[in-house]
């Protein structure tokens, strides 16, 4: 049983610290400033990625796309006078852990900082500034709020780039996953006396089986190998 514990003690530890070591930015438990609940797939809220607006080398020599992330149907958990919303809260924090077999489902990655909050520019982005996890929360040329982050690619044809269920022959050798557990801030502004704005999380794992992989995010995405 001793053996059975240290071994299992250690797979955590390395999922962990091989997630640690894929991004700069620091690992962080789950948000625990605003109220949240657990998606269920029979609410749909629609969180997904939609489209893949840039893709890149970074300056570790691997590509790299920005997938955007949306809420395209948020679920009220809030009672009352709604002025606006539910909506998806730009630069709210999007909080993000692979799918790897063995997850801490009590921490993850915040991919939205306050010092990463700002927009995204294609003219003058540095290659430094591209690597794992990095999040805008404004796409600069069409000035569209929301989650923009980037992922390693794991497929990389002579045509095409993007993340993929099965990347098949044009897997890229690091073969990042195109699965994520995700938390993200949705809010809704409600009208009494005055105006407020109030906020949640939306967590999309399972508290009490967190690898039963039923509320992961899935990415299926490719576009045009840039020039």
């Amino acid at each position: 049983m001793k053996k059975v514990q240290i071994l299992f003690s250690s797979l955590v530890f390395y999922s962990f610290t091989a997630f640690a070591q894929q991004s700069p930015l620091p690992i962080v438990s789950k948000p625990t400033d605003n109220p949240s609940y657990y998606h269920s797939p029979s609410e749909g809220d629609n969180f997904r990625a939609t489209r893949i607006v840039d893709a890149r080398i970074g300056s570790d020599g691997d590509w790299y796309c920005l997938v955007e992330f949306e809420a395209l149907s948020i679920k009220n958990r809030y009672l009352g006078n709604v002025k606006l919303g539910p909506y998806l809260i730009p630069g709210g924090g999007i909080y993000i852990w692979p799918v790897t077999g063995i997850i801490l489902p009590s921490v993850y990655y915040k991919a939205v900082t306050g010092s990463t909050n700002y927009a995204y520019n294609p003219s003058t982005e540095s290659q430094s500034n591209i690597f794992q996890h990095k999040t805008y929360s404004r796409y600069l040329p069409t000035q569209k709020e929301g989650a923009f982050m980037w992922l390693k690619a794991n497929y990389v044809s002579p045509t095409q780039i993007g993340l993929v269920n099965n990347p098949g022959n044009y897997s890229v050798p690091s073969n990042p996953s195109n699965r994520f557990y995700m938390i993200f801030t949705a809010g809704v502004t409600t009208k009494s006396s005055n105006l407020e704005s109030k906020y949640w999380y939306v967590q999309r794992i399972s508290e009490l089986a967190p690898t039963a992989h039923m509320d992961e995010v899935v990415i299926d995405l490719k576009i045009n190998r840039p020039n």
